[in-house]
């Protein structure tokens, strides 16, 4: 049985004129000879296609860093939203401790006869 070759990435162009191109060294890894210069796949570069990566490597790079991003927001929004909650709580704690001392501070006063505060004493407070 024959080998089974699987071609990628082909550049397929109509020619003008039909001549051999040669180029020196001969492009690797499926590259193709035009003008002298090897023109590569997606998947290689280099002056003669000898390196694999291409630029869906730096693409890949990219989306990862941007994902990250997002991320990384996301969390600071949650973490920044869960303090605001927690300050508001401490906040309205902190109002109703306030409303209980002025209650039993006035319920004090009354048990010692003191009912009716003159306005002077109104105005101190």
């Amino acid at each position: 049985m024959g080998t089974i070759v699987q071609c990628a990435d082909m550049i397929v162009e109509k020619a003008r004129s039909f001549h051999v191109e040669k180029c020196e060294p001969q492009c690797k890894n499926g590259g193709v000879c035009q003008e002298g210069k090897c023109r590569c796949g997606s998947n290689y570069y280099g002056d003669f296609c000898e390196h694999k990566g291409g630029s869906s490597g730096a693409f890949s790079l990219l989306i990862f860093i941007f994902v990250i991003a997002l991320v990384a927001a996301a969390v600071g929004l949650l973490y920044a939203r869960y303090n605001m909650q927690k300050e508001q709580a401490a906040m309205a704690a902190e109002e109703n401790e306030g409303g209980r001392r002025e209650h039993t501070d006035r319920a004090f006063l009354k048990k010692r006869g003191f009912n009716h505060m003159d306005d002077s004493l109104r105005s101190e407070n």
